[in-house]
């Protein structure tokens, strides 16, 4: 009897360390996913300013037939909208089926978003235009300027 008495106060403690244990994970767990969703938060608003800039920039305004409004696909690398600008107006974002279903024909594809420290490289397509623009760009007291573009007409 002793011996079962026993045998069940250990089993029991067990259960109560690895219980503990479990609590312990999971707090760490939320903080892990807490610290990921600050970082995401943090890289959108630096693709924000990133591609607001580029959209901006003075050198592709002839990219943009319509200008009631910027349309842009989502994709990979745009996944969701982010608050851009353009016209006096929010950019519109859409993805392949929603952009079907408008029949929209003047839309703006980034192709190419690599972030490096206090630099980024932008690839833009306009297909109804068949404009490609690249550019480098980079941080600069704040803020993101285009030191060089390659734009082009299909």
């Amino acid at each position: 009897m002793k011996k079962v008495l026993l045998l069940l106060l250990v089993s029991i403690s067990f259960s109560c360390s690895d219980s503990a244990k479990e609590k312990d994970d999971s707090a760490k767990q939320g903080t892990v996913k807490q610290g990921t969703v600050k970082q995401e938060e943090g890289e959108q608003e630096l693709k924000k300013e990133i591609l607001q800039a580029a959209i901006d920039y003075e050198k592709l305004q002839w990219f943009y037939i319509d200008t009631t409004k910027l349309i842009v696909l989502k994709n990979e690398i745009v996944t969701e909208p982010l608050s851009l600008e353009k016209f006096g107006k929010n950019v519109v974002f859409l993805d392949s089926t929603e952009l079907e279903n408008s029949a929209k024909n003047h839309y703006l594809v980034v192709e190419k978003l690599i972030i490096e420290d206090d630099s980024a490289h932008v690839g833009l397509r306009y297909p109804s235009q068949g404009a490609v623009a690249n550019l480098s760009l980079l941080r600069a007291d704040d803020s993101w300027k285009v030191v060089w573009s390659e734009i082009f007409e299909n």
